[in-house]
């Protein structure tokens, strides 16, 4: 898509000697300066373009015209047939130019608690390419508006201070653009922590045999709110000791390869916390199959 800039246009003229003479307040105009009054950059339009139509400026209507990709034409003599402007004529129109609107930004992705006290709690995020700052909000759960704080394009993390011991809070975090290349993302899902000891994570439930062959187990549970996680340990039923595997947060199964046929096996798995607001969960049962 094309970008459109609000512009001025201010018109120069020069005045023959026959005019300056006879004092004339109108003359040939020799120049045109387009001047963005968004971005203050100087801008110039091709000669024979629509801007430069017969009759283009006539009644000093807003309209659109095609730009060129910056042609100085300073001291381009028009047309006779081209109009005449008073020496202090400026008009305001808008300028289709061939500058892409702009990209915009990803989201801060991860977003996470790092550290929490019981009056404080310090969160961060991923770095979003081609930010120029971010703009991080926070509230009581309680409340109805959000307070902004607006950081730089090297800041990934925020400590909030003065807080509630026991008083739950939200915030998320949006990477600003420079409105040029880059406009603003969305916002970061809203992230939740409460103050005051972490919780313990509720053991998963519902632990289950969705397959199996002569040399593999495939297991399954139901996800744990909250968990960052599972650990999962099996061993041979006449083993001593576990053996350990850890998952990330979206499985809630796994399969065991290399099994030894008419053996049994147990199995059991655990949701893990963030260690912040939430504390590993009980094992499940222990599971068995052959």
């Amino acid at each position: 898509m094309k970008k459109s800039s609000l512009i001025r246009a201010f018109i120069e003229k020069t005045a023959s000697r026959n005019e300056r003479n006879s004092n004339s307040e109108r003359g040939r105009a020799r120049a045109l300066r387009l001047e963005s009054l968004e971005s203050r950059e100087m801008l110039s339009v091709a000669p024979g373009s629509e801007l430069f139509a017969a009759g283009a400026f006539a009644a000093y209507e807003s309209r659109a015209v095609a730009a060129a990709d910056v042609l100085d034409i300073s001291g381009a003599m028009l047309d006779d047939a081209q109009p005449t402007f008073d020496a202090d004529s400026s008009l305001s129109f808008t300028v289709s130019s061939a500058v892409a609107d702009p990209s915009k930004l990803a989201a801060p992705a991860n977003p996470r608690v790092t550290a929490k006290t019981d009056a404080s709690i310090t969160v961060a995020w991923d770095a979003v390419s081609d930010a120029s700052g971010y703009r991080f909000v926070w509230k009581n759960k309680n409340d109805s508006s959000y307070t902004y704080v607006t950081l730089g394009a090297s800041a990934t993390s925020y400590t909030l201070t003065g807080l509630e011991n026991g008083e739950t809070y939200n915030w998320k975090v949006q990477a600003t653009g420079d409105k040029v290349s880059f406009s603003n993302s969305d916002f970061c899902k809203t992230q939740t922590v409460k103050l005051g000891e972490a919780e313990t994570l509720a053991a998963p439930t519902n632990p289950r045999l969705t397959a199996k062959t002569d040399e593999s187990i495939s297991v399954a549970w139901n996800a744990v709110p909250d968990a960052s996680g599972y650990r999962f340990v099996y061993k041979n039923k006449n083993d001593s000791s576990y053996t350990y595997v850890t998952l990330g947060k979206s499985t809630t199964s796994f399969t065991l390869e290399g099994l030894e046929n008419g053996e049994t096996y147990q199995w059991k798995v655990q949701a893990t916390g963030d260690k912040v607001s939430y504390l590993n969960s009980a094992f499940c049962a222990t599971q068995s199959v052959k």
